[in-house]
């Protein structure tokens, strides 16, 4: 970014949009895509650190609201929050990169390895998203339909990410080198059981494919089975068969499918032991 020219810190969203209408602007969350940004065409940096109705964590019985400017740390110890956004949160990167990592960022970078939008994928999340034609609201598997830098093209800026509690047993695993290496492999889940039989099923995972998105075959797998042992490796068959690795060089094929099989027996069997 040799040619910024402009810093920008707007104290509204609305502002922040109107910046965004010059094709040569760049957002400033977190700042962690940013330092790696080598684009020679941005000439404006808009800071986002100023808007404080976007750092706000808003929990009701039903909805889980959180701004975009929210942290991976403090999705970490928000109390009353599903263990698998707190467990996708946990595994991003480290102590110093949770603290500036935003849920905003997490969504819009669209990089294969991100933890975040594979949880917020299995409970069925909304990004709400404001431009300067207004607010509009997208279901996070329409939003990741395409890659996030398409799907914000044109001046739009995400505001938020809203939860409906509807799943009532979530789960979330990540397989690494290290603790804090990218990911190999995430997956996570969301069912809705109802008298001893799956009403509902969200599986979804990351890194093994290049952007996060929800496995369905795994999912219809599960509809109308009861929790257990035979319906999971059930839907583990499922998944591995829906689904073709990409090119990982620090793993072969057979591994990743080997360990596609393993995890997704994994988080269904700790979604299944979870309450929400």
């Amino acid at each position: 970014m040799i040619n910024v020219e402009k810093f920008i810190r707007p104290a509204t969203v609305a502002a922040a949009v109107s910046h965004l209408k010059t094709p040569d602007s760049l957002i400033l969350a977190g700042g962690t895509g940013v330092t790696l940004s080598r684009d020679p065409n941005v000439r404006t940096v808009i800071d986002l650190s100023d808007l404080q109705e976007l750092k706000s964590i808003d929990l009701t019985d039903n909805r889980i609201r959180l701004g975009a400017m929210v942290t991976m740390t403090q999705l970490r110890h928000a109390p009353g929050l599903p263990a698998a956004l707190v467990a996708a949160a946990r595994a991003i990167g480290s102590t110093p990169l949770r603290n500036v990592i935003t849920v905003g960022g997490e969504l819009a970078r669209g990089v294969y390895w991100n933890d975040l939008p594979v949880a917020l994928l299995a409970m069925d999340a909304v990004v709400e998203i404001a431009s300067e034609a207004g607010v509009e609201k997208l279901p996070i598997a329409a939003f990741l339909a395409e890659h996030p830098k398409k799907t914000l093209a044109g001046g739009k800026l995400i505001t938020a990410v809203e939860i409906e509690r509807r799943f009532t047993q979530v789960g979330y695993v990540k397989f690494a080198r290290t603790e804090v290496d990218y990911a190999i492999c995430n997956l996570a889940c969301g069912l809705r059981v109802e008298d001893g039989v799956i009403r509902e099923a969200r599986v979804a995972m990351g890194a093994i494919v290049p952007l996060a998105r929800r496995i369905p075959e795994a999912e219809q797998s599960l509809v109308g089975a009861a929790p257990g042992e035979e319906a999971f490796v059930r839907a583990a068959k499922a998944l591995v068969e829906a689904v073709e690795p990409r090119p990982d060089f620090r793993v072969s094929r057979e591994y990743q499918r080997q360990l596609l099989e393993s995890l997704t027996r994994r988080v269904l069997e700790s979604a299944s032991q979870s309450e929400q």
